[in-house]
Parts: structure tokens; sequence; C-alpha cells
């Protein structure tokens, strides 16, 4: 490794792996192809029985770190069981059917230099064939997202680039199975300031396997209970009336599809 790549952070990228091996080559060339150069993949290989592991070490790299469990677990304990064994000052996330700019990286990493702890930007929609559709930007710089996360919560994980100690500290609510992301981003932007990179550094997939279907909405509606349960345990709501909002809205899609 160079001197020059030695002075910039490690950054961990976990990846979460289960039967995965449509587009997960796809996913890894993009991780190759970054301009950042100081990374670890953190692969976590969720008891898949597909050719996922094959394609994994088909890349021979000592960079890509590939750990199998024994049991097929929860997504989110799956995530945390990956953030236990990252090596980085960083931690960012990859989905094995989604691709980064391969750019993303280098851009977070200067904004990290600068200070900021958690950093997060923009992506695009593509479909199978990476044909492109919407792209999703939000319009705040660096501030607390609490109330306009409530509102709408489109930060996609894929974007996200967080200080591991802050990933120590606050691990994902192994309770969820759906909102277990966006339960955590509220929970860090009570305490933290959010930057926001305003160009595309992900593109998101997205296809048969990956869509909600309308008999998740059950799960959907007892998770978003469960977290706003929560927020009035843990937060002066009185400081965050976009809860009231987040509510009203929970329990009127639940009274039209659930009856």
């Amino acid at each position: 490794m160079s001197r020059k790549n030695s002075q910039k952070p490690l950054i961990s990228i976990i990846m979460n792996c289960y039967n995965s091996e449509m587009f997960l080559k796809d996913a890894i060339d993009s991780v190759i192809q970054q301009t950042y150069k100081n990374w670890e993949i953190v692969f976590w290989d969720n008891n898949s029985s597909d050719n996922s592991s094959k394609i994994v070490k088909s890349f021979n790299n000592t960079k890509i770190k590939y750990f199998y469990s024994l049991l097929n677990e929860p997504l989110y304990s799956a995530r945390n069981r990956a953030i236990e064994k990252c090596q980085g000052e960083f931690i960012t996330f990859l989905d094995c059917d989604d691709l980064w700019d391969k750019e993303k990286l280098e851009i977070q990493s200067k904004f990290a230099s600068e200070g900021h702890q958690i950093i997060f930007g923009g992506y695009q929609v593509v479909d199978k064939n990476l044909k492109l559709y919407e792209k999703v930007l939000r319009k705040e710089d660096n501030s607390h997202l609490t109330n306009k996360l409530l509102l709408r919560n489109n930060i996609s994980i894929g974007t996200m680039l967080i200080k591991t100690k802050i990933l120590n500290e606050n691990k994902f609510d192994e309770k969820f199975n759906l909102l277990g992301d966006f339960d955590l981003w509220i929970r860090l932007s009570l305490i933290y300031r959010f930057k926001n990179i305003k160009k595309i550094l992900e593109f998101s997939r997205k296809h048969s396997n990956n869509l909600t279907t309308k008999e998740d909405y059950k799960s959907w509606l007892y998770e978003k209970r469960y977290f706003y349960q929560n927020i009035f345990k843990h937060a002066k709501v009185l400081n965050y009336p976009a809860i009231f909002i987040f509510i009203f809205i929970t329990e009127l899609k639940g009274f039209l599809k659930i009856r």
C-alpha cells in the first residue's frame, strides 16, 4: 500500500447477503472500481444456499473478509454481527443488488476529513438491466433531521457513511425486520447532525425479489407502532411535532388497509 493511501482512514463496507447471487458480482465490482482504495469488505453470508460464496471467493481479494453464519438470522441481527467484525474508522453499507458511483467513497472521505461523522447522499433507482429511473436527492445540508425524516424517509442505507464508534454505541434494533434503517436514522438524528452530499452516490436496483407486497403491510404497521412507542419513551416528543403526523398517517393507512 502506498504511503498516500495508508494515511487515508480505512473504510469498512458491510455487505449482508442471503442468496444474492443474481447481482452480486456487479455489486462487488462497483467497490473494486472505487477511486478510494483504502477499504475492506465485511461480507456477512447469512447462511446462503446458492452460489453467493463461490462468487465472493472467485475475486480472490484479501480485502474481502468473508464470514459465513451457521444460522439464518434476521436482517438487523446480521447487520449488527457484521458491525462487530469491522476494522475501519468508518462504516458504510452496500446491498448485494445495488451499485455505487465510482467516486462514492472518495467524495464521502473528503467530508469525513472535515469532521463530519454521519454522511449520506442521493441515489438513483434502476431496474435489473440498469435502466435509469427516479433520482432521490434531499435538500438539507448539515442538520438534525428528525422532524424531516419523520415526514419523508428517503435516505438509502447504501449512501450512508458513519463513524464506527457511533455504530458501536448505537446498534440496529433487532426487533425490526423492515424499519431498522429508519429507526436507527431517527435515533442518530436526535444526537448528531447529518451531512448531506447532494450528488448521486448509489444506484438502487428495484426488481421482483425486493418489492414490498401488500401482505407485508401488517408487519409494517406493527413495526411503525413499535417505533413510535419507543420514540415516546426516549425523546422529548414536543420538540418533534412531526411524530404526531407520522402516527396519524400510520393509523389512517392501517384503518383503510386492515379492517
